[in-house]
């Protein structure tokens, strides 16, 4: 099957730019009369024979009947191509063209299934005339320009245009709080649900956040990413009175200008949630303090969802670090008592190049030591004052029994890795 498939995207390679009608018949022969076999789940074997005379025009990207394209291509394979990929593929054989395209209900001309879709500003008018937006599952937006032509194009087509969306990023597009009003809400209220929406880099300010708020696009968002943004306290205590912001998984604050006072208020918000399980507000501008460590200590006595809490590069000090490790600590030693011994208890507290010395370090050392084994536990002190052979000189100097080494405390540095 494989052979006969990359013999099949040959020859529609091979054929560059030649229009589908002008193909030749014995293109379709060559795949008539094949039969494919199949194993089931009891050992049985089922043939199928493949005929182009049969193929039709598919509903969805998994609802094609044609046999000898069972291999998953829009949900594998098609991933990894871009649209000229496809189209240049679609042109192999009337199977390939029936598989990987759709007929528009405006005209009669087919667009193409293409779900992962780049719009830049050289290509993407072209690109928005030659693809299904429907059929759109994951949207990559690199400048204003693109992100106007999908607006336009979606008001064109209608509200339902992009239901199928599940990620849509969208950068270097500064975006103000009548962009969300008339551009992103028209956009993706009409969408199933996002699983990924990243608005990273569009110079936010605290307007865009409050109108992202109330717009109720967040109650179809699983992860949100705003970091490398202007967001302030303003943005902060939007997020944190937000209903739909308690109900996210992931929030990425990163690099944003948020002070102690508003992290606080977004601690409180994350002690009342029931799905956050990473909360990211490294780096901001000014770093934030010890004042924003008390706060989230309080969290973790009460949340009991969150694994990753991220504050690098910061200015949290001993005191800070001591209260988070106390609070994390106390909190792992209950979730492992009340969680069924089968799932997994995590945890990942992230203070990597802050302002922790010995006496932090030590807080770490001993929450580590206390925590059941049952518990895959990180916590992260690289770049800080404090260092591995600095805690094995104190625990020495204190009498402490306190292993320096233990494997839950890092002194290398974690990586970060993209939303």
């Amino acid at each position: 099957m494989f052979s006969l498939f990359s013999e099949a995207a040959a020859i529609c390679f091979s054929r560059g730019n030649r229009e589908p009608a002008s193909l030749d018949k014995s293109n379709d022969d060559m795949l008539k009369g094949i039969t494919l076999q199949f194993s089931g789940s009891d050992g049985s074997t089922v043939a199928a024979e493949s005929s182009s005379e049969q193929s039709s025009q598919p509903s969805s990207p998994s609802g094609g009947r044609i046999t000898l394209l069972c291999c998953p291509l829009h949900d594998a394979l098609c991933f990894f191509l871009n649209s000229s990929d496809m189209g240049r593929l679609s042109l192999g054989c009337t199977m390939l063209r029936s598989e990987l395209t759709v007929s528009c209900g405006q005209d009669s001309r087919r667009r193409l299934m293409v779900p992962v879709v780049d719009l830049r500003v050289e290509s993407a008018e072209a690109e928005l005339e030659r693809v299904s937006l429907p059929h759109i599952h994951i949207l990559r937006i690199f400048n204003r320009l693109p992100l106007d032509a999908i607006a336009a194009a979606a008001k064109k087509q209608g509200k339902q245009s992009l239901r199928g969306l599940e990620k849509f990023i969208c950068k270097g597009c500064p975006m103000d709080a009548q962009d969300v009003k008339k551009i992103l809400a028209p956009i993706l209220l009409a969408t199933s649900g996002l699983k990924l929406l990243n608005l990273e880099k569009n110079k936010l300010m605290d307007p865009t956040v409050k109108a992202l708020c109330d717009s109720g696009i967040l109650g179809k968002v699983e992860m949100l990413n705003l970091r490398f943004n202007e967001i302030g306290n303003g943005g902060a205590f939007a997020l944190a009175r937000c209903p739909d912001a308690k109900k996210l998984k992931w929030i990425n604050l990163k690099m944003n200008r948020v002070t102690d006072d508003g992290a606080v208020a977004l601690a409180s918000m994350v002690a009342g949630s029931t799905s956050m399980t990473l909360f990211n507000i490294r780096r901001q501008v000014p770093g934030l303090t010890d004042k924003s460590a008390y706060g989230f200590a309080e969290m973790l006595k009460q949340n009991k969802s969150l694994q990753m809490l991220r504050f690098r590069r910061n200015r949290i000090t001993d005191k800070g670090a001591i209260a988070l490790a106390d609070a994390s600590a106390e909190r792992l030693k209950r979730l492992c008592a009340e969680v069924a011994p089968y799932e997994e208890v995590f945890f990942e507290l992230d203070l990597e190049q802050n302002r922790v010395d010995n006496a932090g370090g030590l807080a770490m050392l001993q929450a580590a030591a206390v925590v059941p084994k049952r518990a895959r536990v990180q916590l992260l002190l690289a770049g800080n004052p404090v260092t591995q052979k600095s805690l094995r000189d104190a625990t020495a100097e204190e009498g402490l029994c306190l292993d320096a080494s233990n494997s839950r405390v890092w002194f290398d540095s974690k990586p970060e890795f993209d939303l």
